[in-house]
Order: structure tokens, then C-alpha cells, then sequence
């Protein structure tokens, strides 16, 4: 309508191609392009964005262990951030699960990213990995846990680096089972996770633990998926 900025938004997307044995690719091209009607709106900003790309590209192996990896990498920028026209940023993960046995499934996961705003014209580098095994007791229960590490450092001058470590334990009831240790959906958990961090994390935690460095949270919940 009259009086707003316009946004078109085209997409193209490649699903599931055949690349090798057991292994598709997925490709997306997306973008935000802006329309301003100035003599409504008034000049645009000169360091608005008017065109903003948003590539991502996935490799799916089947066929590891009963289990699959799955490579992604994305580029974004412009206003699938911030709309700042310098404003961009790169994201690489990988996620890896192996089901050697019925009983016994572990998942394997990390990502990277570099993300640049061009407000403030700072850069952002944050990674983080992680371990989740499951071990199915009988076909209803299971006991699973997780680990996981992670890292967050701007490149201002002075900056230190955020870090925080998670390790949790979750007793499990899952009503319904294919056989298979992972992915059987409900699940209810009952869980308990035990985490600590550097001093440059604590305001990012202060809600729960006020100044501390550590913490320890525990509870219940249902995860399910459609």
C-alpha cells in the first residue's frame, strides 16, 4: 500500500538431487529486493540495503551406521540481517548421526559463523560442538545425555571471548518405538544440566544465576514433531 516500503521476495530452490551413492544436494537462491517511494518515504538511507541475497546449499549422506550426515553452508546478508547493505554473514554445519545398533545411537554436531554488522562494523565469530548419546534400556525407556562447548569473540579491540560448557542428563519415556534408538518421537524427558562459563558470559546468564559462573537447571518436558 501507498505509504510503505514494498519488498519482493523470489525463490529457487533445487531438493534432493541425486550427487553419489546414497548422497543429494540441496541448493536455494533467495533475495529481498526493496522498493522505496521516496516522495512518499522520503530518500532512502544510503546504507539501506536494496538488494539482499540469502544462497544456501545442502549435502545429505544416507547410509553411515543406519544413521546420515547432513553438510550445510549459508550466505545472507542486507536484510535477512539487519538491512545495512554491508551486513552480511556465513554459517557452516554439520551434523553426523551413527546408529550402530538398535539399542545405541550417538549425534555428532558443529557449526561455524561469521557475521559482520555493517551498523557498527564489527565482526562476530562464534563456533560450537556438541555429542548426544542415547542408550535404549528397554523399547519404552531410554537414558540419553549431552555435551556441548561453546565460543562467541567480536573483533573490537579489547574484546574477550565468551565461552560457555553444558553436559545434561535425561532419563527418557518414549510411548513409541520404530526399533531404533533415535528419533522416535514423543519423547518425555526428565532432565538434569550442569553448565559453567567465563566471567564475560555472566550478564548473558544473570537472569537465572545472578553474578555466578556456574549452574545447575533440571525439570520436564515432551518433545514431539509432525
Amino acid at each position: 500500500p501507498e505509504g510503505t516500503v514494498a519488498t519482493w521476495m523470489p525463490d529457487v530452490r533445487l531438493e534432493n538431487m541425486p550427487v553419489n551413492p546414497g548422497g543429494t544436494l540441496t541448493v536455494g537462491v533467495l533475495a529481498k529486493m526493496l522498493t522505496w517511494n521516496e516522495e512518499v518515504n522520503g530518500e532512502k538511507p544510503d546504507e539501506a540495503a536494496s538488494f539482499s541475497p540469502f544462497l544456501f546449499a545442502r549435502h545429505s549422506q544416507s547410509g553411515i551406521l543406519n544413521g546420515g550426515n547432513n553438510l550445510a553452508v549459508v550466505y545472507k546478508g542486507g536484510c535477512f540481517l539487519d538491512c545495512h547493505e554491508d551486513s552480511r554473514a556465513i554459517i557452516v554445519s554439520d551434523d553426523l548421526l551413527l546408529q550402530p545398533t538398535q539399542q545405541f545411537s550417538v549425534v555428532l554436531a558443529g557449526v561455524f559463523k561469521n557475521q559482520k554488522s555493517g551498523m557498527s562494523d564489527v565482526t562476530n565469530n562464534s563456533w560450537a560442538v556438541g555429542v548426544r548419546p542415547l542408550f535404549k534400556v528397554t523399547d519404552h525407556f531410554a537414558l540419553q545425555g549431552d555435551a556441548g562447548y561453546f565460543y562467541n569473540k567480536d573483533d573490537t579491540d579489547g574484546a574477550a571471548a565468551n565461552t560457555m560448557f553444558k553436559i545434561g542428563f535425561a532419563p527418557t519415556i518414549m510411548p513409541f518405538t520404530d526399533g531404533f534408538a533415535w528419533g522416535v518421537r514423543p519423547e518425555i524427558r526428565f532432565y538434569v544440566n550442569y553448565a559453567y562459563w567465563n566471567e564475560e558470559q555472566t550478564p548473558a546468564q544473570s537472569a537465572l544465576f545472578g553474578g555466578d559462573e556456574s549452574g545447575v537447571t533440571f525439570g520436564t518436558y515432551v518433545e514431539t514433531w509432525f
